[in-house]
């Protein structure tokens, strides 16, 4: 199974977006995004959120991937 952070990797990358584009379209800083998908943090539920609105992704899917 992907962590979290290989989803939204993957998944921006899908969206050809670089990790300040996705972090301005989330409202959240780039320095975040990096920690994500780097696995150095974890994210909130209102990150998860704004992630998946931007990225359409599924939240199930994200939330899944924390357990």
């Amino acid at each position: 199974m992907m962590t979290i952070g290989e989803i939204i990797r993957t998944a921006r990358e899908e969206k050809n977006l670089n990790q300040s584009q996705l972090a301005a379209k989330a409202g959240i800083s780039q320095a975040t995004v990096n920690y994500l998908e780097t696995g150095k943090r974890n994210p909130g539920f209102t990150t998860i959120v704004k992630i998946a609105k931007v990225l359409d992704l599924n939240l199930e899917d994200l939330t899944e991937s924390m357990n």
